[in-house]
């Protein structure tokens, strides 16, 4: 699943959003937080 949603992020998105490419990022980062705890 993440190497698809990544995927799809990497490719289409940085060329029409720059900015939604960094908050999907940055939400990745919680949801990783969120498990390590």
């Amino acid at each position: 699943a993440r190497s698809q949603r990544e995927r799809i992020w990497h490719s289409d998105i940085p060329q029409i959003n720059p900015l939604a490419n960094s908050w999907q990022k940055i939400q990745d980062l919680k949801i990783e937080n969120l498990f390590d705890q």
